[in-house]
């Protein structure tokens, strides 16, 4: 059926026949089995600190080509220990350095992609300064950012200020659809796309480790780590690399007004801290630590702290070559309970300071209070643009839209300013918003309005003075509010082509890729010509150098009313051409299609041009057009069988080779394999070729060129088309993540092209794990013609994933045609899913991160625990509140009361000193044995085992016997025995309750007079092994030499010769990786074999092929366990509970500022239009009415209102909500 599928046993007999000590496992790679705080007992190995630079794991290359350097930040630690893949998970000492405040040690051993922890003070703790983590709760990973190859998007030119066009996306809903979250690679898929939409830049939402695998990014628990689940560092490098090939900026969003609150090992990192509060990282007096997502902002007094910062934003751009930063919520950052915090602005400028004179290409930009004092910021967002723009085009009634106000955003700022009108805070569900659609009509946001006005409000932006930004969706017209759950709905760019397009071709304007709208990308150079607040039309002429031939119009009709021949003012008299008209019917079918297209004119005379302008819409003139862009077209456009002949025409248009002769076309086939030119005819302005499909084509790709060095090649995406019938493509398959870290949904995609499945109406994987276990089949989803998809959830003890695919063509199994990739299968290595017999404790409701309303004043608890014992303890940090429960594996805490706010609860416990081990043992002389007279699969004589497993293939045997007379060390008692001939095979295998754990001793005895089986075909001995069967050393005896060997790294010759004498065997394990084995009095040590699972969890004694008659046989006898008892631990683990502030708005403080009131809100729900003046008591009434939009900001991040009053030496009262009640 399948060529590679085996079975278990016959992989016994395989190992067997291949001669036992030479089968080495084609499975390299090494999983941790150690859960992140598994504390075991251990020997202690000390060196030197490191003369070597550098904090966290840094790699270097010793002689042996592998080396990394620990340094820890811990002054206040009295002892530092590092544990890792690297020394067995034994405990390797860091010292001190001579700064005192950090430990450090060489380990020439370790190398990348290993895991580790710290152990500080005996309390486990991920790296603060790790690259890579296996998740938020497990441990750090060894990560070498040297290894990554750039390739040539280091020749990457940073994109000009005035060129900027931001797109801001979430890399974990960007390209998820109907699963989540979604990756770096998923995302790269999205770039042509993007590259066509023409931005400049993406600015992604905060991608460092945060708790779980979905969040917005803004709770950061590793502030050195790439989330996981996005594809780590490996990932992040792999978008920005692509990104910078297609000529598109990064920019990254970057938390440092608080980290965490869950997950976050670096609280109280070294033990230190007071009151209670979060150690050396963070303020530790409740006033200066308190932010409204948890008491832990960190501490920007302390020079390490500032170092901290500094040196992630190094990172980012020195080692992710990181474009830009936004820095979120500095207010909380230079400000703390009110009060200005002049430590947050110090690290902000030597933070920007250095930026600017090391990286001075690399923008730095805040989300607020840039420019309060100077701290070195260059922009920030625009919360006044945001509000009053958005109230233009959420407005319900034309009359409330203020046309003055529009005019001042249309003609002033700069590139000191970020101009939007969505961001995920104005369209996220964690802040209860919605998509501009949904604001502007919420029953119908696909819709005539909303596409009109939604439209027209980011058109706007894109025409200000500033660096124009869209968040992602918004050109498609996205309705549903932005969640880290909700996938971007992709199917949108299809049913909303034409606005996509519009977005398009405006930001082609705004970036000046014609050459004729270089006004656009000047400030300082705009005049507003004419305002009309009755019938709401705008016009603004923006230039360049010095007006006239360089002069844009910018025309703007912000009502539901078309206007026809509405007289507007130009700058000269003439041709205008029609640059962008946003209400073309290509647009939208519902568009009105008033006013000219895209290369219509006006005649301006006397200084004034009659224009048609259609509802809610923006036209540009120039008097210079666009130019005709160059086309390539085929007939056939989807050429069937080789030797099929194509018609290519093209016409150069404006373009490079628009005075070219001759032309070639630039011709390559398969992705540009044995690419050649091909001379084309001009035929009526037109160039010509008829091209013949070759054999074995399946596309072919083309550009076109004058052969001098000019070339059109479709700015960048050249020419595909695709050839059908012609190139049979071998199947292929592709999965996601590509190295699974955890047991996390694989999702395999399989094309079968031109192989065994091609053309099949069904299709079904036919998976297992581990070498061909537990196999399962499952149906795939087909998704177009050739692409067949599942998602498939990776079991618990995975290390590796094996499949193949088929398809069932009748009702019986042999109804099947397979495809298993030419013989070889398929395979996904995964690390980090084998499932962990150690102390554990998780919470697993609520999730890391929980929102719940100020109603909700209690909260349950559920969670799962392992090998603890006694009692589990919980607190919550906010109100104080304690309690705890009786240890159970299953646990709930039925009622934790919450107070407003965040709410950090910690459930801990602590292990047995148990060691299930020790006493373990079994003899032939017990019960069941004698009692059946014989020896078989299944028995269990013993304490502290598992039963034995015993495995038989052609003559061979297994039974207890009595007063042998072969076997000296029974002579009046019981021996098991395994006897094989004739080829035959056996074998007795006895699991451990428990894998060994350093300090634990294993005494066994055994006896053989004799292996005749011949040279390399017969072998007799005793394995040690993982639970997998996995070899990690052994002691046997093979045909035909002389002496015994061990085989465990290495194959080494012990010296003992054969001879029918009793073999008294110790196995002691001295660390996770290391043993002595002691035989009859001589000891060897040596190091573990490198398996999936480096945990000794069996023994396996067999006999292959060794011989008939008694002195052939393998006598075993009793065997026993002896272990120390295990060192006692607290696990925890913690969620965060946010509950809402209450309902009740509160003005908390009051300030003034430049002449502004500063009003601190508790509560910002409904503020938005709905601050109050009032000036006059009348009646003893005062006479309220609403504050215009442009007189006061909303500024979400610090939940302020800023009041710009309009008049002075005048009493006015404001009130943030309706007086005497929220208004209607």
């Amino acid at each position: 059926m399948v060529a590679a599928l085996k079975t278990n046993f016959r992989r016994v007999l395989e190992f067997a026949q291949r001669g036992a000590g030479r089968y080495s496992s084609a499975m390299k790679i090494r999983s941790l089995a150690l859960l992140v705080c598994a504390c075991l007992s251990v020997s202690l190995s000390a060196r030197a600190q490191s003369s070597r630079p550098g904090m966290g794991a840094i790699v270097y290359a010793d002689a042996n080509g592998t080396g990394v350097t620990f340094r820890t930040w811990a002054p206040n630690a009295t002892t530092v220990v590092v544990k890792g893949s690297f020394n067995g998970w034994g405990s390797t000492a860091l010292k001190k350095d001579p700064s005192g405040g950090t430990w450090s040690v060489d380990v020439p051993n370790a190398r990348a992609n290993q895991e580790y922890k710290f152990v500080v003070n005996g309390t486990h703790k991920k790296d603060p300064r790790g690259f890579r983590v296996v998740n938020s709760a497990g441990n750090s990973i060894i990560y070498d950012h040297r290894a990554f190859d750039w390739g040539s998007s280091t020749n990457f030119q940073a994109i000009w200020r005035n060129d900027l066009v931001i797109y801001e996306m979430h890399v974990g809903s960007y390209n998820a659809e109907s699963w989540l979250p979604s990756t770096f690679d998923q995302c790269i898929e999205k770039i042509p796309y993007l590259k066509a939409l023409g931005i400049s830049a993406v600015e992604l939402m905060p991608t460092m480790e945060f708790p779980g695998d979905r969040s917005w990014g803004y709770n950061p628990s590793d502030l050195y780590a790439i989330e996981s689940s996005f594809g780590g560092p490996d990932g992040l490098k792999r978008f920005v690399k692509a990104c910078h090939e297609n000529g598109i900026a990064v920019i990254m969003d970057v938390v440092h007004n608080h980290y965490g609150p869950s997950d976050l090992e670096m609280w109280q990192y070294d033990g230190w801290s007071q009151n209670g509060l979060g150690g050396i990282y963070f303020y530790n007096e409740k006033w200066k630590a308190q932010t409204d997502w948890g008491d832990t902002r960190p501490d920007f007094g302390r020079p390490e702290v500032k170092n901290f910062i500094h040196d992630q934003i190094r990172m980012l751009v020195e080692k992710y070559k990181i474009d830009g930063f936004r820095w979120d919520s500095v207010y909380n950052i230079r400000n703390y309970s009110g009060s200005e915090n002049p430590e947050g602005a110090a690290m902000l400028a030597k933070v920007n300071d250095w930026l600017a004179e090391v990286h001075p290409n690399v923008f730095r930009i805040a989300e607020d209070h840039a420019f309060d004092t100077p701290v070195n910021f260059e922009a920030q967002w625009d919360h006044g643009f945001l509000n009053a723009m958005r109230w233009l085009v959420t407005a319900s009634s034309d009359s409330d839209r203020n046309m003055d106000t529009l005019a001042y955003h249309l003609s002033n700022g700069g590139f000191y300013r970020v101009v939007y009108v969505e961001s995920h805070d104005t369209c996220g569900d964690l802040n209860d918003k919605h998509r501009l659609p949904r604001d502007i009509h919420f029953d119908d946001p696909q819709g005539y309005w909303a596409k009109k006005r939604a439209l027209l409000g980011n058109m706007i932006a894109l025409i200000s003075p500033g660096i124009p930004m869209i968040f992602a969706g918004s050109e498609m017209n996205e309705d549903w509010t932005f969640s880290n759950n909700t996938a971007l709905r992709w199917s949108l760019t299809n049913s909303n082509a034409g606005i996509v397009r519009a977005y398009s071709d405006l930001i082609r304007l705004r970036r000046d890729k014609y050459g004729n709208t270089t006004a656009l990308k000047q400030v300082g150079k705009a005049n507003v010509t004419h305002v009309n607040n009755t019938q709401k039309i705008v016009g603004v002429v923006r230039w360049d150098q010095g007006g006239q031939s360089d002069d844009v119009l910018l025309a703007l009709n912000c009502s539901a009313t078309a206007q026809n021949n509405y007289s507007l003012p130009f700058p000269s008299d003439g041709t205008w051409h029609c640059l962008y008209n946003s209400d073309l019917k290509a647009y939208d079918a519902s568009f009105g299609g008033v006013g000219p297209g895209i290369g219509g004119t006006v005649v301006a005379t006397g200084g004034n041009a009659k224009l048609n302008l259609g509802a809610y819409s923006l036209q540009v003139y120039s008097k210079t057009p666009i130019p005709q862009m160059s086309a390539a077209s085929f007939h056939p456009p989807n050429p069937s069988g080789c030797g099929t002949v194509v018609t290519i025409t093209y016409n150069p248009g404006d373009g490079a080779l628009k005075q070219a002769n001759p032309v070639y076309a630039y011709i390559g086939r398969n992705v540009w394999q044995y690419p050649s030119n091909h001379l084309m005819t001009l035929s009526n302005g037109l160039w010509k070729l008829d091209y013949v499909v070759p054999n074995l084509t399946y596309e072919f790709n083309l550009s076109f060129t004058d052969g001098a060095g000019n070339w059109d090649n479709n700015e960048g995406l050249n020419w595909t088309v695709p050839v059908s019938n012609c190139g049979d493509l071998p199947s292929t398959a592709t999965w996601e993540p590509h190295v699974p870290q955890g047991c996390v949904p694989l999702t395999i995609v399989y094309h079968p092209n031109g192989g065994p499945l091609m053309g099949a109406t069904n299709a079904f994987i036919h998976v297992g794990q581990n070498g061909w276990n537990n196999v399962t089949q499952l149906p795939l989803a087909q998704f177009g013609e050739n692409e067949w998809r599942i998602t498939y959830s990776i079991p618990e003890d995975t290390w590796q994933v094996d499949f193949v695919f088929f398809t069932q063509t009748g009702p019986g199994e042999g109804d099947r045609t397979w495809d298993n990739n030419n013989g070889k299968n398929w395979q996904v290595m995964v690390q980090n899913c084998l499932r962990v017999n150690e102390p554990s404790l998780f919470i697993t409701n609520p999730p890391p991160s929980t929102n719940v309303a100020e109603q909700v004043k209690q909260i349950a608890l559920q969670g799962t625990a392992h090998l603890l014992t006694g009692h589990l303890h919980w607190s919550n940090s906010l109100n104080g509140a304690t309690g705890s429960i009786a240890y159970a594996t299953n646990w709930s805490i039925g009622a934790i009361p919450l107070a407003e706010g965040v709410n950090l609860i910690r459930v801990s416990g602590t292990n047995s000193s148990v060691n299930p081990n020790h006493g373990a043992g079994d003899s032939p002389a017990n019960t069941p044995y004698i009692t059946a007279t014989n020896w078989v699969n299944g028995q269990n004589g013993g304490t502290g085992l598992q039963p034995w497993r015993i495995r038989t293939s052609g003559g061979s045997s297994a039974s207890t016997v009595y007063a042998n007379t072969n076997c000296s060390f029974a002579p009046t008692s019981y021996a098991w025995a395994l006897q094989a001939a004739d080829g035959g095979f056996v074998e007795a295998i006895r699991p451990l309750s428990a894998p060994l754990r350093p300090g634990d001793k294993m005494t066994l005895v055994m006896q053989n007079g004799g292996v005749d089986g011949g040279k390399d075909n017969s072998s007799i001995g005793v394995a040690f092994e993982n639970r997998f069967g996995q070899r990690l050393t052994e002691f046997l005896f093979n045909g035909g030499y002389d002496c015994y060997y061990i085989n465990d790294a290495v194959w080494r010759d012990t010296g003992i010769p054969w001879g029918r004498i009793t073999r008294n065997i110790t196995l002691e394990m001295l660390t996770e990786l290391t043993y002595r084995l002691t035989i009859n009095g001589q000891a060897f040590e040596g190091e573990l074999k490198e398996q999936s699972e480096m945990l000794l969890a069996q023994l396996r004694f067999w006999n292959w092929n060794a011989g008939g008659g008694d002195q052939r046989k393998l006598f075993i006898g009793a065997f026993s366990i002896q272990g120390d008892p295990l060192p006692v631990f607290t696990y925890s683990a913690e969620t965060a509970v946010t509950r809402a502030w209450s309902s009740i708005r509160e003005t908390t403080a009051v300030t003034i500022a430049d002449g502004d009131l500063v009003a601190t809100v508790n509560n910002l729900t409904g503020i938005n239009s709905n601050v109050w003046v009032a000036n006059t008591l009348t009646n003893q009434a005062w006479n309220w009415s609403l504050l215009p939009n442009d007189q006061y900001i909303v500024v979400p991040s610090n939940r302020t209102v800023v009041i710009t009053p309009n008049t002075t030496n005048a009493l006015n009262l404001y009130s943030l909500g309706k007086p005497g009640g929220v208004a209607d």
